[in-house]
């Protein structure tokens, strides 16, 4: 009875392991160099800005790698450039859950959300910016540009104290901006 049970715990880890590795193994070699021929094709298409064609060339590169960060990025770039904003959120997301940059991906997601008018979203992609980059410009003005859209006006003047302070040869005079005018 025991040399029987130990049999099928055996027989199942061995099912099990084929399941898990068959699949795996179907990335063959032959299928990494042609995404990566895709990818290389769709990069020199985003450097040429011919983004519809970058699109097709990195899905096709992700058909066959799909776990490829880099592709989705890049990806959700050409969509956010063909203002395609649902599938640049789409492929943004992608990449940022399988290890991509989270700075490069919080700089184009929160405008692509902004541009959409979906302000909370917008507002806390540029806060996770600043959580890691505190004194970069361009998410303390977007602070202060979605604050100022949700008509948050106080949290608007602060993020743009802050931006005066942080880049104070910034062109504007922030630092002269009171309540009472954000107000109107």
């Amino acid at each position: 009875m025991k040399s029987v049970n130990y049999f099928n715990t055996i027989l199942c880890c061995f099912v099990l392991l084929l399941v898990v590795a068959v699949p795996l193994s179907a990335q063959s070699k032959k299928d990494r160099e042609q995404a990566k021929k895709f990818h290389e094709e769709a990069d020199k298409a985003t450097t040429a800005k011919n983004y519809k064609e970058a699109v097709e060339l990195y899905g096709k590169s992700l058909t066959l790698v799909p776990n490829n960060s880099n592709a989705h990025y890049r990806k959700g770039f050409a969509h956010f450039s063909l203002k395609e904003n649902d599938q640049a959120i789409n492929e943004l997301t992608l990449a940022l859950n399988q290890g991509y940059t989270p700075l490069d991906i919080y700089r184009i997601r929160y405008y692509v959300y902004f541009e959409q008018g979906n302000y909370d979203a917008a507002l806390a992609d540029a806060q996770k910016g600043l959580q890691l980059a505190p004194n970069d410009t361009s998410f303390l003005g977007a602070v202060g540009e979605i604050n100022y859209a949700r008509k948050s006006y106080p949290q608007a003047l602060d993020a743009f104290q802050k931006l005066a302070k942080a880049n104070p040869n910034a062109g504007g005079d922030v630092t002269t901006i009171s309540p009472a005018s954000l107000s109107r």
